[in-house]
Protein backbone atom coordinates (compact mmCIF):
# COMPACT_ATOMS: atom_id res chain seq x y z
CA UNK A 1 0.00 0.00 0.00
CA UNK A 2 1.26 3.95 -0.26
CA UNK A 3 1.50 4.34 3.12
CA UNK A 4 3.43 0.93 4.07
CA UNK A 5 5.80 3.19 6.40
CA UNK A 6 2.76 4.90 8.45
CA UNK A 7 2.30 3.11 12.14
CA UNK A 8 -1.14 0.58 11.38
CA UNK A 9 -3.91 -0.03 14.10
CA UNK A 10 -6.26 -3.00 14.29
CA UNK A 11 -8.88 -3.23 16.71
CA UNK A 12 -9.78 -6.34 18.37
CA UNK A 13 -13.03 -6.52 19.48
CA UNK A 14 -13.98 -8.87 22.65
CA UNK A 15 -17.29 -10.45 22.70
CA UNK A 16 -19.37 -9.55 26.05
CA UNK A 17 -20.33 -13.04 27.64
CA UNK A 18 -22.06 -11.29 30.54
CA UNK A 19 -19.66 -13.64 33.18
CA UNK A 20 -17.55 -12.26 35.92
CA UNK A 21 -14.54 -14.02 34.53
CA UNK A 22 -11.80 -11.54 35.11
CA UNK A 23 -9.63 -9.59 32.97
CA UNK A 24 -7.83 -12.48 30.20
CA UNK A 25 -4.68 -11.98 28.72
CA UNK A 26 -4.04 -13.35 24.77
CA UNK A 27 -1.34 -13.09 22.21
CA UNK A 28 -1.72 -11.98 18.61
CA UNK A 29 1.33 -13.95 17.29
CA UNK A 30 2.59 -12.79 13.88
CA UNK A 31 4.46 -14.67 11.66
CA UNK A 32 7.39 -14.37 9.41
CA UNK A 33 6.94 -10.93 6.64
CA UNK A 34 7.16 -12.33 2.72
CA UNK A 35 7.44 -9.45 0.82
CA UNK A 36 8.92 -8.18 -2.63
CA UNK A 37 10.91 -5.82 -0.55
CA UNK A 38 14.04 -7.78 0.43
CA UNK A 39 14.28 -5.01 3.49
CA UNK A 40 11.38 -6.89 4.87
CA UNK A 41 11.04 -10.17 3.47
CA UNK A 42 11.99 -12.86 5.89
CA UNK A 43 11.38 -10.04 9.24
CA UNK A 44 9.58 -11.88 12.26
CA UNK A 45 7.82 -8.69 13.99
CA UNK A 46 7.33 -8.88 17.61
CA UNK A 47 4.08 -10.88 19.06
CA UNK A 48 1.30 -8.61 20.12
CA UNK A 49 0.12 -9.07 23.69
CA UNK A 50 -4.04 -8.01 24.79
CA UNK A 51 -5.66 -8.12 27.43
CA UNK A 52 -9.24 -8.22 27.69
CA UNK A 53 -10.71 -6.20 30.26
CA UNK A 54 -13.98 -7.49 31.76
CA UNK A 55 -17.07 -5.48 32.14
CA UNK A 56 -19.31 -7.72 34.27
CA UNK A 57 -19.63 -7.10 37.66
CA UNK A 58 -19.63 -9.72 41.17
CA UNK A 59 -22.72 -11.04 42.30
CA UNK A 60 -24.43 -9.52 44.86
CA UNK A 61 -24.16 -11.58 48.06
CA UNK A 62 -27.80 -11.51 50.89
CA UNK A 63 -28.75 -13.47 53.49
CA UNK A 64 -32.83 -14.40 54.56
CA UNK A 65 -33.97 -16.16 57.26
CA UNK A 66 -37.55 -16.99 58.61
CA UNK A 67 -38.83 -14.11 60.59
CA UNK A 68 -39.67 -15.86 63.96
CA UNK A 69 -39.48 -19.41 65.22
CA UNK A 70 -41.20 -20.43 68.29
CA UNK A 71 -38.95 -21.21 71.56
CA UNK A 72 -40.53 -24.56 72.38
CA UNK A 73 -40.53 -26.35 75.95
CA UNK A 74 -38.37 -29.06 75.35
CA UNK A 75 -35.32 -29.94 72.96
CA UNK A 76 -33.66 -28.09 70.41
CA UNK A 77 -35.25 -26.42 66.95
CA UNK A 78 -33.17 -25.73 63.81
CA UNK A 79 -32.96 -22.24 62.01
CA UNK A 80 -31.81 -22.16 58.56
CA UNK A 81 -30.45 -19.02 57.25
CA UNK A 82 -30.03 -19.03 53.17
CA UNK A 83 -26.88 -17.56 51.98
CA UNK A 84 -27.47 -16.52 48.20
CA UNK A 85 -25.59 -15.28 44.83
CA UNK A 86 -28.01 -13.17 42.62
CA UNK A 87 -26.11 -14.79 39.88
CA UNK A 88 -24.03 -17.66 38.97
CA UNK A 89 -20.00 -16.97 39.16
CA UNK A 90 -17.47 -18.32 37.00
CA UNK A 91 -15.01 -17.78 40.33
CA UNK A 92 -15.00 -19.29 43.48
CA UNK A 93 -16.87 -16.68 45.92
CA UNK A 94 -16.63 -16.33 49.93
CA UNK A 95 -18.12 -14.70 52.41
CA UNK A 96 -17.70 -14.82 56.66
CA UNK A 97 -20.86 -15.47 58.52
CA UNK A 98 -21.54 -15.35 62.40
CA UNK A 99 -24.20 -15.17 64.50
CA UNK A 100 -24.95 -11.94 66.52
CA UNK A 101 -26.90 -10.19 69.19
CA UNK A 102 -25.53 -6.51 68.61
CA UNK A 103 -28.24 -3.76 68.23
CA UNK A 104 -31.31 -5.89 69.49
CA UNK A 105 -33.39 -4.48 72.68
CA UNK A 106 -34.19 -8.10 73.63
CA UNK A 107 -31.15 -10.35 73.09
CA UNK A 108 -31.18 -13.82 72.87
CA UNK A 109 -28.34 -15.25 75.06
CA UNK A 110 -25.81 -17.14 73.04
CA UNK A 111 -25.35 -20.33 74.63
CA UNK A 112 -28.46 -20.60 75.96
CA UNK A 113 -31.68 -19.39 73.43
CA UNK A 114 -29.21 -20.51 70.38
CA UNK A 115 -25.88 -22.49 70.10
CA UNK A 116 -23.81 -19.51 68.48
CA UNK A 117 -22.11 -20.45 65.08
CA UNK A 118 -19.47 -18.70 62.61
CA UNK A 119 -17.46 -19.71 59.59
CA UNK A 120 -16.86 -18.75 55.85
CA UNK A 121 -19.04 -20.10 53.02
CA UNK A 122 -17.13 -20.71 49.75
CA UNK A 123 -19.67 -21.38 47.14
CA UNK A 124 -17.97 -22.76 44.31
CA UNK A 125 -18.57 -21.73 40.51
CA UNK A 126 -21.79 -22.38 39.47
CA UNK A 127 -23.24 -22.46 43.02
CA UNK A 128 -25.93 -19.87 43.91
CA UNK A 129 -27.44 -20.63 47.65
CA UNK A 130 -25.79 -21.86 50.29
CA UNK A 131 -27.55 -22.62 54.48
CA UNK A 132 -26.46 -22.16 57.87
CA UNK A 133 -28.29 -23.60 60.42
CA UNK A 134 -28.17 -22.59 64.16
CA UNK A 135 -29.59 -24.28 66.65
CA UNK A 136 -32.33 -23.03 68.69
CA UNK A 137 -32.85 -24.16 72.47
CA UNK A 138 -35.48 -24.38 74.04
CA UNK A 139 -36.78 -24.55 77.50
CA UNK A 140 -39.85 -23.66 80.54
CA UNK A 141 -38.76 -20.42 81.02
CA UNK A 142 -41.68 -17.26 80.69
CA UNK A 143 -39.36 -14.54 79.23
CA UNK A 144 -39.71 -11.81 76.65
CA UNK A 145 -39.32 -12.87 73.08
CA UNK A 146 -35.78 -12.78 72.17
CA UNK A 147 -33.76 -11.67 69.05
CA UNK A 148 -30.41 -12.75 67.05
CA UNK A 149 -29.28 -12.90 63.72
CA UNK A 150 -27.22 -13.92 61.19
CA UNK A 151 -24.30 -11.49 59.78
CA UNK A 152 -22.55 -11.32 56.85
CA UNK A 153 -18.64 -10.12 56.28
CA UNK A 154 -15.50 -10.37 54.33
CA UNK A 155 -16.81 -10.86 50.90
CA UNK A 156 -14.61 -11.86 48.00
CA UNK A 157 -15.50 -12.02 44.78
CA UNK A 158 -18.99 -10.59 45.62
CA UNK A 159 -20.55 -7.69 46.81
CA UNK A 160 -22.94 -7.76 50.16
CA UNK A 161 -26.25 -6.09 49.73
CA UNK A 162 -28.46 -7.56 52.84
CA UNK A 163 -25.65 -8.63 55.51
CA UNK A 164 -27.88 -9.00 58.20
CA UNK A 165 -30.82 -11.53 58.64
CA UNK A 166 -32.91 -11.03 62.04
CA UNK A 167 -34.77 -14.00 64.06
CA UNK A 168 -37.36 -13.60 66.64
CA UNK A 169 -37.34 -16.12 69.08
CA UNK A 170 -41.18 -16.41 70.76
CA UNK A 171 -41.66 -17.23 73.68
CA UNK A 172 -44.45 -19.93 74.17
CA UNK A 173 -44.26 -20.24 77.82
CA UNK A 174 -47.48 -18.76 79.59
CA UNK A 175 -46.68 -15.90 81.70
CA UNK A 176 -47.86 -16.12 85.50
CA UNK A 177 -48.13 -13.62 87.80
Amino acid sequence: PANWNVAQTVVVTGVDDQLDDGDIAYSVQLGVISSADSGFNGMNPADLSLVNQDNDFFPDIAVSAPSSIGEGSSGTKTVSFTVTLSAASTQPVSVDYATTINGYSTPATPGFDFVPVSGRLDFTPGQTSKTVNVTVTSDRMSELDEWFGLLLSNPQQGYLVDDLADVLITDDDNWTL
